[in-house]
């Protein structure tokens, strides 16, 4: 069934920065058939929503999408770390650190993918909770089997997620039960996957002329908007999509440095090297044990990130989970690369792996999203990982030196206090867009982008938890959604402009 244009009626909030959060109590938001966001205008108070429709329905058939009371608009949530295999996991084997949690809690499941009928079992349940719990893009590891991987990428293009698709590189010091047999073995169904999930049919829908815009004696005008960030709000730039049609893409994935032998590790950069649209993932400095380790078997290396490094797996689309225990060095040589971290709060307290000092990469101008790193997260969904974030950065107030930042520093310095709201928000949407390297697409509601999107209901959904009032502002429920909601809370979830997600009306198919 084909899509119609949509014309949504709604409050809006989104990131312009990591400091900046844009809140329009009143918005029109024009989506084409296509999912391309058209037009984005702030509605004066006094204007009328039927005059608003009719400058419309004249070009197209039309839907009109209106927010209830209570209910607002934001980006699709982004997370840019987790391993579907694990999911059944969730909650489970939390006494163990790292090391000891792999070998006997998460290898022996992911054994277990090597039946393709029961890892596409697991995998559709994986794919529809991480939807309904307003995860509209996802970086997902698979297992080191092809088979499973494939139907992972299967029901994420069905499904209609956004997605990274990645099979993991293990050819060394795994479990005899799961490893891969040789580097040419891992190297060659890499590639297969490759293949196979660039020849995925599109994802999008039939193109469509544009729209007739607004005459110039309509009433949709802008009005000044209301912000968290003191500064003035710039108007919407437009942006030029240039995404590919398909919503899932591979991902070059060695697990860990400890997984990988110098063979597989130098092959994959090469891979990495030779296709500039490949994205890279792969663990870095999670744990001290860990760390040690990976020192042992590569003492050429200056650092873990040097690893990566020398073998040519540090770029502008390589997305590092963890980074727990990086030095002031290794960061340097992680923005010079334009790599992004994936910050994994509630795996690092849940492991005992530490805390990532997220405030000074911000600092450093690092790029930076946030992962649920499920299962070792036990929680499902990015406002878990917003919420741990949050409890992280406040904790390294507790416990790091008191500093009282220079007056030129002072307007930049996330690392002099916990990281404020705005810089949380960013990091779930547009912050990890950009670590997916795909912040020309997504992340927010600039004109042009693709409409992936959420409508918050803070009213209805029976979440005991987020206790709405009619006095409430717009920017109270917004907090509150972050810190108390759930997927009750999602009247509708849209990638693409497509419905995928929510508890509201039939999906659109």
């Amino acid at each position: 069934m084909p899509l119609r244009r949509k014309l949504i009626l709604t409050p809006l909030i989104h990131s312009l920065s990591v400091r900046e959060l844009q809140v329009i109590p009143r918005a029109a938001v024009v989506v084409s058939p296509e999912g391309i966001i058209e037009d984005v205008r702030t509605v004066a108070d006094n204007q009328e929503e039927a005059y608003i429709v009719s400058e419309w329905e004249g070009n197209a058939e039309l839907e009109v999408v209106r927010a209830g009371e209570g209910q607002f608009l934001v980006p699709g949530l982004v997370d840019t770390h987790t391993h579907a295999p694990q999911y059944p996991n969730l909650g489970y084997g939390h006494d163990l650190q790292l090391l000891d949690w792999l070998s006997q809690v998460t290898f022996p499941t992911e054994a277990r993918f090597s039946d393709a009928a029961y890892a596409r079992r697991v995998y559709e349940r994986v794919v529809d909770r991480v939807l309904s719990s307003g995860t509209t893009t996802c970086s997902y590891y698979g297992t080191l089997h092809l088979e499973a991987t494939k139907a992972l990428a299967d029901i994420c293009h069905k499904r209609g997620q956004r997605a990274l698709i990645g099979k993991c590189n293990m050819d060394s010091r795994c479990p005899e039960s799961y490893t891969e047999a040789s580097c040419e073995s891992s190297l060659s169904d890499t590639k297969s996957l490759i293949t196979y999930i660039r020849s995925l049919p599109s994802n999008a829908a039939s193109p469509t002329p544009p729209p007739t815009p607004p005459s110039s004696t309509a009433t949709l005008i802008p009005a000044p908007s209301s912000s968290s960030s003191s500064a003035p709000i710039p108007s919407l730039p437009s942006c030029s999509s240039s995404s590919s049609s398909s919503l899932v893409h591979p991902i070059l994935t060695p697990r860990f440095a400890i997984s990988c032998s110098s063979e597989l590790l130098s092959s994959l950069g090469e891979l990495a090297r030779a296709d500039e649209t490949l994205r890279v993932q792969t663990h870095l400095s999670e744990n001290e044990g860990e760390i040690a380790f990976t020192r042992e078997l590569f003492p050429d290396a200056t650092s873990y990130t040097d690893v990566y490094d020398r073998f040519g797996l540090l770029g502008q689309r390589t997305i590092l989970a963890h980074c727990v225990h990086l030095s002031g060095e290794e960061m340097d040589v992680i923005k010079a690369r334009g790599a992004g971290v994936s910050h994994c709060a509630n795996s690092n307290f849940n492991l005992r792996s530490g805390i990532a000092q997220i405030d000074e990469m911000l600092d450093r101008g690092l790029k930076v999203g946030l992962g649920t790193d499920c299962s070792g997260g036990y929680a499902l969904g990015i406002l878990s990982a917003i919420r741990a974030a949050s409890t992280a950065s406040k904790v390294n107030t507790f416990i790091r030196p008191s500093t009282t930042p220079s007056s030129s520093s002072a307007p930049s310095a996330f690392a002099s206090t916990h990281l404020p709201l705005p810089a949380l928000f960013y990091l779930a949407t547009l912050g990890g867009a950009e670590v997916c390297a795909f912040s020309d697409q997504i992340g927010n509601f600039v004109i042009g982008k693709e409409f992936d999107a959420l409508l918050v209901d803070t009213k209805g959904g029976g979440n005991p938890a987020l206790f709405w009032t009619e006095d409430d502002t717009l920017e109270r429920l917004f907090e509150k959604w972050l810190f108390t909601g759930d997927e009750r809370n999602l009247r509708d979830v849209w990638v693409r402009g497509r419905r995928v997600a929510g508890r509201g009306e039939k999906l659109v198919e």
